[in-house]
């Protein structure tokens, strides 16, 4: 089985704004650091998968923002929202970067599913993104397989995020 560079990076919370703070820190440039990180350790061609929340606010400036930072940096992103995403403003303003739910990538397939629910952070996987991974096994028999979601599909130890792990 060859193997597939990949860079995952989640819970981003970028703001409006590049400037705006969460939590104390400025979301835009710890990514920005993070990207400047791979460069230089030389992994600036693996592939980044996004998965979710990739604004702190569904705010259409924050999908803007990123488009253009990962456009400007020649970035190749494979993205999927979270609980706290817009997957409507993600698709009209991550417009360099639209959404693929089954990709292909030498001896690999990777599923990108939509585990988020209006309203709640507590994750769940639809009936139709169940028929998403059943179209994607069949499309990618043969290949690896890499499902992947914004919320942890088992318990993982952490009090809070098993409380909002897929039911």
């Amino acid at each position: 089985m060859a193997s597939l560079p990949i860079i995952q990076i989640t819970d981003l919370h970028l703001g409006a704004t590049p400037d705006a703070v969460v939590a104390g820190i400025r979301p835009f440039d710890s990514f920005l650091a993070v990207l400047d990180a791979l460069d230089q350790a030389g992994h600036g061609d693996d592939l980044l998968l996004l998965t979710g929340d990739l604004s702190g606010e569904s705010s259409p400036s924050a999908y803007s923002m990123l488009n253009g930072v990962l456009r400007d940096r020649d970035k190749n992103v494979i993205w999927l929202p979270g609980n706290h995403d817009d997957l409507l403003l993600m698709e009209e303003y991550l417009i360099d970067y639209p959404l693929r739910s089954i990709i292909e990538v030498g001896n690999w397939g990777i599923l990108t599913l939509d585990s988020s629910q209006a309203g709640t952070p507590i994750g769940r996987i639809s009936d139709e993104q169940l028929q998403k991974v059943s179209e994607g096994l069949s499309q990618l028999s043969g290949k690896s397989i890499l499902v992947s979601m914004h919320h942890c599909p088992t318990t993982v130890g952490c009090h809070w995020l098993d409380k909002q792990r897929i039911t």
